[in-house]
């Protein structure tokens, strides 16, 4: 239930990204029904040629999701240039043009993965030429008659990008980006005085998303200004009017900009600027429904499942490159559903960012004795055990980390360095946390703790001070804390099953916990952390 500014709970949240990641499982099998058998995709299913842009939007849909097949990817770069023309639907007559090559240019850059031929780069080049020139000359691109197009423009601006740098880019078509600025300032006048026939919330929209890839010096209340005029003219469903043609297909008709498109181009930026996208969370999960609400299934014996872009008047059946467009859009909302979950908690748990330097300046590094050849010291241990193992890999497994030793000997000092070398923010727990119902609620306390740190990635947990609730069970020992203790082993060994995570016990009293919580399969280490070493204490004495 979302309340009036448009924030939503956890149940919610949690709720909108268990149904995203249950969607996003058909990403690839929807998509692998408008296959060519001779690599690519076809259009829609009564045109079974190979669709250039078509293909190119769904395979990078699917390699942005880690969804796509190598040998697929090498036939479809054979393809790309064994044409001698890179257009669609006859658009310019067939031959080249500034819809068609960047957008083939930007999706080619995913799928080359090794060094191509000389006579291929050098095609490349060209078509790379022509955008500079067109862009320098016009202030961006256009299709023939057709006025320069702030979509065309970014695709443009992109193809550039990656082949040359950002920076590049930024340098040497500046025309474009300034042609863009200038455009996304009308639109934002057009909208403001509501002249209907020439405001267009698709210029506005990739105006704006080309300035906060491009331009540094773009104001936050434009930007802030630019949002709320996009979502604001979302209608009730959920979608957006298509508004004026790029350009027309001789073959087609009209070509207008697709929602999915511009939103999986703007969600880009989710994490960068998420102060606004927050404020419409609301609007983007209406946009959600919107897909659940017009889903297709055709009627032929091959179901094509799927979307249709509703720009052309004969055809209401999945397409191809929509399909692709919205499992792009729904990845990438289920990114900032995660996003703000991930936030959410932290903040609910007041979770910190270690300062610089903590590892080399507040640590009393101290001696360990593993074994009778290899005695390093704690901070070395840490080093080549933890902190390097997940600095090297993508994906590792949580570790689990007993801290004992005397007080004031530095335990919390070293959960709080793992934190500031991993860059990751440290949540800190004590009983007061699990207390707050007293004893007849700590259990349950207990599981919704528990619950939420298993939404969180990349994150360190310290459990501090803890001893009183995890002691061994005794008949002396009190009814609720042992209940405790009990229900403590199965939800530590599900955080050891997570991914990318450190949770630490720390404790002063290592021979009075309770053996169950000590065993394989809940903690990795259990390390000693006793007074400082020699070279510690003399730079402590100085």
């Amino acid at each position: 239930m979302a309340d009036t500014n448009g924030d939503y709970d956890l149940k919610t949240l949690r709720k909108i990204n268990s149904e995203l990641k249950e969607k996003l499982k058909d990403h690839k099998k929807y998509l692998d029904k408008f296959k060519h058998p001779k690599g690519g995709y076809f259009f829609r299913e009564e045109k079974k040629d190979i669709n250039l842009t078509s293909t190119i939007t769904c395979v990078t849909s699917l390699i942005n999701a880690d969804k796509a097949e190598k040998c697929e990817i090498d036939k479809i770069i054979k393809n790309i240039f064994e044409k001698e023309q890179w257009s669609s639907a006859k658009l310019n007559d067939g031959k080249d043009n500034c819809y068609t090559v960047p957008m083939v240019l930007t999706g080619l850059s995913k799928l080359l993965n090794r060094p191509i031929d000389p006579v291929k780069q050098e095609r490349i080049k060209k078509y790379l030429a022509k955008i500079h020139e067109k862009i320098k000359r016009d202030s961006g691109l256009r299709i023939k008659q057709y006025p320069v197009n702030a979509f065309l423009t970014y695709l443009g601006l992109r193809s550039y990008e990656e082949y040359y740098s950002k920076d590049t880019t930024i340098n040497e078509l500046k025309e474009g980006i300034k042609g863009l600025k200038n455009e996304l300032h009308r639109q934002i006048t057009l909208f403001s005085a509501n002249v209907e026939y020439e405001k267009d919330i698709f210029q506005l929209g990739y105006s704006l998303v080309a300035l906060l890839r491009y331009d540094m010096d773009i104001s936050a209340p434009i930007i802030s200004k630019a949002f709320s005029i996009f979502f604001g003219d979302q209608k009730d469903d959920g979608s957006w009017d298509k508004y004026n043609p790029v350009f027309n297909y001789p073959e087609v008709g009209s070509a207008y900009c697709y929602q999915f498109e511009f939103l999986r181009e703007l969600l880009y930026y989710h994490k960068d600027y998420y102060n606004i996208f927050i404020k419409y969370i609301d609007k983007l999960e209406r946009t959600r429904q919107w897909t659940k609400n017009h889903e297709m299934v055709n009627k032929t014996d091959k179901k094509l499942c799927g979307w249709c872009s509703y720009h052309y008047t004969d055809w209401r059946d999945p397409t191809s490159w929509p399909t692709a467009c919205v499992f792009s859009f729904l990845r990438l909302y289920n990114e900032f559903i995660e996003n703000v979950i991930r936030k959410t908690v932290l903040e609910q748990y007041d979770s910190k960012k270690v300062s610089e330097n903590y590892w080399e300046e507040e640590i009393k590094d101290s001696e360990l004795h593993l074994k009778e050849n290899y005695k390093p010291s704690l901070k070395e241990f840490i080093t080549q055990k933890i902190i390097d193992p997940i600095n090297n890999e993508e994906d590792i497994n949580a570790y689990g980390i007993l801290l004992f030793g005397p007080p004031g000997t530095g335990k919390t000092s070293y959960a709080k360095a793992i934190a500031q070398k991993l860059d990751w923010p440290l949540i800190s727990l004590d009983p007061s946390h699990f207390l707050l119902e007293g004893f007849s609620g700590i259990v349950r306390n207990a599981n919704s703790i528990f619950k939420k740190l298993g939404y969180l990635e990349k994150v360190v947990v310290l459990f501090d001070e803890m001893d009183e609730l995890i002691k061994k069970r005794t008949n002396e020992y009190e009814y609720e804390t042992r209940i405790f203790t009990t229900s403590m082993l199965p939800l530590i060994s599900k955080l050891h099953e997570k991914k990318n995570f450190i949770y630490i016990f720390n404790t002063n009293f290592y021979d009075e916990i309770d053996p169950a919580i000590k065993r394989a399969g809940r903690f990795d280490f259990h390390l000693f952390v006793g007074p400082p070493n020699i070279e510690k204490k003399k730079i402590i004495i100085k």
